[in-house]
């Protein structure tokens, strides 16, 4: 107790108004060195996170470059119209109809066989 005491009063003479300036002093000191530290964290991190972002920004551009280039270049206005792509779907739906009927037919065949 005698050292915590002898911080709060140095001068040994109880504790005064003259005491309080080396305490706060501390505590200014302290503080200061918690800002400064913080404060260069803080841009650290803002540094970094502006550079992930343009990163990620160029990877989007190009994943979106990629995505919507056309898909048959000079065709068609100028290959950027689905309407291609959604001609050969409506063909394959056709013919997975025409695959499922054609299989029910014969799976009903064999099960009329069988009884």
């Amino acid at each position: 107790m005698h050292i915590l005491a002898a911080f709060f009063d140095p001068n040994g003479n109880g504790f005064d108004l003259t005491d309080v300036g080396a305490v706060v002093a501390l505590l200014l000191a302290i503080g200061g060195a918690f800002a400064g530290v913080t404060k260069w964290n803080a841009k650290r991190v803002a540094d970094v996170r502006t550079r992930e972002r343009a990163e990620m920004e160029e990877r989007i551009k190009s994943a979106v470059t990629e995505a919507t280039k056309p898909i048959q270049p000079y065709y068609r206005n100028d290959g950027g119209s689905l309407r291609d792509v959604a001609d050969k779907i409506d063909i394959v739906i056709e013919r997975q109809a025409y695959i499922s009927d054609r299989l029910d037919k014969h799976l009903d065949w064999h099960l009329d066989k069988e009884k």
